[in-house]
């Protein structure tokens, strides 16, 4: 069982991996842009998988509950990698990574409305906690007692992080049902398929006939393709490590533990790679508010 765990750890890290190799590609391309390359890329490298994979083990066998979650998954996903590009694109790393400690609240918040689940008093105890760990991040000196929660909503890279962090609240739950329905190497590979289908749609909607192309294949270097398939590949290895650890442990479980890696290792990259300044403040407050996920997600 101790393997399931470390692969949600695991996939937190190459979630941090591709996210400070997209920071850098987001100095030349939109987030829309930047998303749909990376559907192309996934798509591409999940089909290679596949034909080897396929070939071994025999063709997809996936029941009629995987289609819908899987579907509804993928504009889930879509969305919030656009708002997630955004966040990362114009603020610092170290800055919006601690917002995601909020989702299993959003999670939480989402299973009341929909089943009437409620959460203990412990999980009370970490929403807070998550809660003040975001206010220490955003303490400024000569500032009135509120304005670190007034950050959230006016500092745009906070703002998008905060609406990741809600669509991500349904993410979990979906994934698990589509999982549950086929394995999590198949689903990896179909879901590729389905956001790039869906992602292509998009495309037509939004772009001008002329910039369908650009937006899907342009790049303004080789260097630019390179590291978008190494981005992809990064993000399969998160996916397979991700739905192989959902298969075996619950999803409050899995999310915990990837999103503590992700919030606690968001200002360490941001200190490390980017040079970023306060790192000592956005530690502490990331240490907090991974924990109060943490405990957030374990206390369900």
């Amino acid at each position: 069982m101790i393997v399931y765990y470390f692969l949600a750890a695991l996939a937190g890290i190459f979630n941090l991996s591709h996210t400070a190799l997209n920071k850098r590609i987001l100095q030349k391309y939109s987030s829309f842009e930047l998303m749909s390359k990376i559907s192309v890329a996934f798509a591409i490298l999940t089909s290679i998988i596949a034909m080897i994979y396929w070939q071994t083990n025999g063709w997809p066998k996936v029941t009629t509950g995987f289609w819908i979650p899987s579907i509804a998954s993928a504009f889930i996903l879509i969305t919030a990698a656009v708002l997630y590009f955004n966040s990362i694109g114009k603020t610092e790393l170290s800055v919006v990574a601690p917002i995601l400690s909020l989702y299993p609240a959003f999670t939480i918040a989402f299973s009341w409305i929909i089943s009437g689940e409620k959460t203990s008093a412990t999980g009370i105890v970490g929403i807070l906690m998550a809660i003040l760990g975001i206010y220490i991040l955003n303490i400024k000196e000569n500032v009135n007692i509120l304005a670190p929660i007034k950050e959230i909503f006016t500092n745009y890279g906070q703002r998008m992080m905060l609406m990741v962090a809600i669509v991500f609240g349904l993410s979990p739950t979906l994934d698990k049902i589509a999982i549950s329905s086929s394995n999590p190497l198949d689903y990896t590979i179909i879901a590729s398929w389905i956001r790039l289908v869906i992602t292509i749609l998009l495309v037509i909607i939004i772009s001008k006939r002329k910039k369908f192309i650009n937006t899907l294949f342009y790049y303004q270097k080789n260097t630019d393709l390179k590291l978008v398939l190494f981005v992809a590949g990064l993000q399969i290895l998160e996916w397979i490590s991700q739905m192989t650890a959902l298969g075996h442990i619950h999803a409050p479980y899995m999310g915990a533990i990837k999103n503590f890696s992700i919030v606690l290792g968001g200002p360490i990259v941001g200190m490390i790679v980017f040079k970023e300044k306060k790192t000592s403040q956005k530690i502490i407050a990331a240490a907090l508010a991974a924990t109060g996920a943490a405990i957030v997600s374990l206390a369900r």
